[in-house]
């Protein structure tokens, strides 16, 4: 086929005309190419998108990534974007080739200068570098390996993939690298320094095809088990917690981003993924967009990206946290210090750059994974805040008109259990609402002694199974809780924090 005798259809406004001739020749060879069109969809509220979606060069049919026979040969997709009116050419990464993608958006500012981690991602790989279709991102293509799949930081403007994406062509290539190089080293040090420690056990979680039960119980979004501000979040985009999840570079709602976190709030809350895939791509809801959209609308199609991406990850992190219990080692080996991999030294502004927004158990006062110390003078009133905290969580409640993460609350009692149980009554009878999952110990727990420890996991982990990762412990009081040490004593303090920190 003679290249100079085709001449490339029109390029929509704003994007970018692909220079096929200078597509490496290493990508060339592979028979994992597409073409794609820029179609204009329109989100639920009324605005409009433009997406990428991808086609069969053979058929004209909408094609996929995850099946062989949809794709074609270079020449296949070089001929079909001539001739048949496409917007454009991709690439689809699988596990039997040898490629990495990196995905960087919005690298350019007004002056046209590339933001400091496009800038380092050029310097450190060279490989091939093109625009993005916009003008306004960068595609990087090297070889090498990471440690799974791939990863996403929408935040960040960041992603990188091993399989199972494709990416869009132009070889519009940036300060002439244009050919495929091996990142080696380099792009396993971008991979971690961007994504951190997290990023590997993310990515090398496989998800099995989506089981369906027509005879689980649904649940609709009213009658969740969640915070009312999270049901606002997912009607409508809105309320106290849409600020925590900006769209990077706008101050939109990033509904991907959110809808990980909401997926994380049904999971504890026990609600059964037959519920939550319904509730998460119903069209009536705002949250949903971040499936619909992708799969064109289609609600069963939708769920499936959903299942595939976030809500089979949150399972199998919140089963995780039960395994977790089954694994526990004697105090004596709780008392050595973690090993602490990968040493370095890392810039102020780096962290600052990774801030990422407060995840609040309890909004302005308590910070979700942390373990914190409520502390006063004896008759103040300690026991009654900490047992207000825990109802709300575990209802849901605003505390003192703050907004809560509801989840299940493990309240380890040292003392006045009848007390406990009509201060739980007046509550509910005040507040006109359920108790919810919370769990009161029928005795104290001597934290400082191994089988006391192992009694006390065995009941949380029964509880977990059932209804999901706790979002709350209380140990009440600490005194009654300590098996005789010294509170006063750092060194017994010691002994029972590292128990609870690790375990």
């Amino acid at each position: 086929m003679e290249l100079s005798e085709k001449t490339a259809p029109d390029i929509p406004p704003g994007l970018i005309q692909p220079n096929l001739e200078a597509v490496p020749e290493e990508l060339q060879r592979y028979r994992q190419w597409i073409v794609w069109k820029a179609e204009e969809i329109t989100r639920r509220d009324g605005t409009k998108k433009v997406t990428k979606v991808p086609y069969n060069p053979a058929t004209g049919k909408k094609a996929s990534t995850k099946r062989k026979e949809h794709w074609g040969t270079f020449d296949d997709v070089y001929e079909a974007y001539l001739l048949e009116g496409y917007t454009g050419i991709g690439f689809v990464f699988t596990a039997d080739d040898p490629f990495v993608g990196v995905d960087l958006d919005n690298c350019f500012d007004e002056s046209g200068n590339l933001r400091d981690d496009a800038r380092r991602a050029i310097d450190e790989l060279q490989s091939f570098t093109e625009r993005s279709p916009s003008g306004k991102g960068l595609h990087i293509i090297c070889k090498g390996k990471l440690p799974g799949k791939g990863h996403c930081d929408n935040k960040a403007g960041r992603e990188m993939y091993q399989e199972g994406r494709f990416f869009t062509i132009t070889a519009d290539v940036v300060e002439g690298v244009g050919t495929v190089e091996a990142g080696g080293a380099a792009l396993e040090t971008l991979y971690s320094d961007w994504f951190g420690q997290s990023a590997s056990a993310d990515a090398i979680h496989t998800v099995d095809d989506l089981e369906w039960d027509p005879e689980a119980p649904r649940v609709s979004l009213d009658d969740m088990r969640i915070s009312e501000n999270v049901k606002t979040l997912v009607r409508t985009g809105e309320g106290p917690l849409a600020k925590d999840y900006p769209k990077y570079g706008s101050d939109e709602v990033d509904r991907s981003e959110a809808l990980y976190w909401v997926c994380q709030e049904m999971v504890s809350a026990g609600e059964n993924k037959e519920s939550i895939l319904t509730v998460l791509t119903d069209k009536e809801h705002f949250l949903a967009g971040a499936a619909l959209d992708r799969r064109g609308g289609n609600r069963e199609s939708a769920k499936e990206w959903l299942w595939k991406y976030p809500l089979a990850k949150v399972l199998a992190d919140s089963q995780t946290i039960v395994n977790l219990f089954d694994d526990l080692s004697p105090l004596e080996q709780v008392e050595r210090a973690p090993l602490r991999r990968g040493f370095r030294f890392i810039s102020g502004a780096k962290l600052i750059a990774k801030n990422s927004p407060v995840q609040w158990l309890v909004e302005r006062y308590i910070e979700a994974n942390a373990m914190v110390i409520l502390f006063g003078e004896p008759g103040v009133g300690k026991s009654f805040i900490a047992l207000d905290m825990a109802c709300c969580i575990a209802t849901g409640e605003t505390w003192q008109g703050f907004p809560v993460k509801q989840g299940p609350v493990f309240y380890i009692a040292g003392e006045g259990h009848a007390g406990i149980g009509r201060r739980l009554g007046a509550w509910c009878k005040y507040r006109g609402v359920p108790l919810g999952s919370l769990y009161v110990s029928t005795t104290a727990a001597p934290l400082t002694e191994w089988e006391a420890v192992k009694q006390v996991v065995k009941g949380i982990k029964a509880k977990v199974e059932q209804y999901g990762a706790p979002a709350l412990i209380v140990i009440d009081t600490l005194a009654r809780n300590f098996g005789g040490l010294d509170e006063n004593s750092n060194k017994d303090m010691g002994v029972t924090a590292g128990v609870i920190l690790t375990h």
